[in-house]
């Protein structure tokens, strides 16, 4: 079993509605979408296909996740999320007293995971097939 600490980025998180507003429909690591970002095309498009591409980033970062904060991850390989072979990693993510479970899959076919992804502790959840 292996570990790794990291510590957390400041983020100025709002209070009331604007933090439900903010968690759902914010990026406070990409806000904007760069230049090369589909290129002319009109900026309402590039705004709201660049936010369709992670709508819930503050979310799942920020509230439900635990970026913003000081965290040690421990388990198998908790610098990665898929090990570099087949098979599964798990960790677990501390940050204060809550631990944040974590577990992925790498298979011939498919691959995927749930839970709070190391080193850092943002919560996802993804399940696709292998590209061949």
């Amino acid at each position: 079993m292996r570990t790794i600490e990291t510590q957390g980025r400041a983020v100025a998180k709002p209070r009331g509605f604007a933090l439900l507003t903010w968690a759902l429909f914010g990026n406070a690591d990409d806000g904007a979408a760069p230049a090369d970002y589909l290129p002319g095309k009109p900026e309402w498009r590039r705004r709201l296909a660049w936010w369709c591409r992670n709508p819930l980033h503050n979310l799942t970062f920020y509230v439900i996740g635990c970026v913003d904060r000081d965290s040690l991850s421990l388990g198998r390989e908790p610098d990665k999320v898929f090990l570099d072979g087949v098979g599964w990693n798990w960790a677990w993510t501390y940050a204060g007293w809550l631990p944040r479970p974590f577990v992925s899959y790498r298979g011939t076919r498919w691959r995927g995971y749930i839970g709070w992804r190391p080193p850092g502790g943002a919560f996802g959840l993804k399940w696709q097939r292998n590209r061949d």
